[in-house]
């Protein structure tokens, strides 16, 4: 395991495999969670897999791709999961939604301050903002889009096989 899987506590890798089932894909995809970053190795894996796009935590790839003489999104698409606010570039991917969590830390610590806690709490408790998704100008359409669904409006089919 990375050290960026472990950090997220793989949830982004396990939302992957989520979505691959539910979407009924069968295929597996190479994870490339490296944790020291090397652009000839990622431009190798590129073209080893024939892939059409990327998915990463590094805002950056996009740029660092071109720099060894890929075209983005021409050549692959890039979609980051931290899209820095502000962002000028263009960047597809989702915006990790840092007002969201500066407002939701706030409430939480309000709350601990109105209530008189002190120190590790007993039983811990996680907020999770949803991020925002922007489309930009570093991936394309490849085909006809997938038909809009969620996680909620899916079932799944879980059998005693699997």
């Amino acid at each position: 395991d990375s050290m960026l899987d472990v950090r997220t506590r793989h949830r982004w890798y396990s939302a992957y495999l989520l979505w691959k089932r539910v979407r009924g894909f069968s295929d597996e995809l190479r994870s490339m969670f490296y944790d020291e970053f090397d652009v000839e190795q990622v431009k190798q894996g590129i073209r080893t897999m024939k892939l059409d796009a990327l998915v990463s935590a590094r805002p950056t790839l996009g740029s660092e791709l071109e720099a060894v003489g890929l075209c983005v999104p021409a050549d692959i698409g890039v979609a980051t999961l931290d899209r820095p606010p502000g962002d000028k570039r263009g960047l597809s991917g989702i915006s990790q939604n840092t007002e969201a969590i500066g407002s939701a830390a706030s409430d939480l610590l309000v709350g601990l301050v109105r209530r008189g806690e002190k120190g590790i709490p007993a039983f811990p408790s996680q907020t999770i903002c949803g991020g925002l998704w922007f489309d930009g100008a570093t991936t394309r359409r490849i085909g006809k889009p997938l038909e809009p669904s969620s996680l909620l409006s899916t079932k799944l089919s879980l059998s005693a096989a699997d």
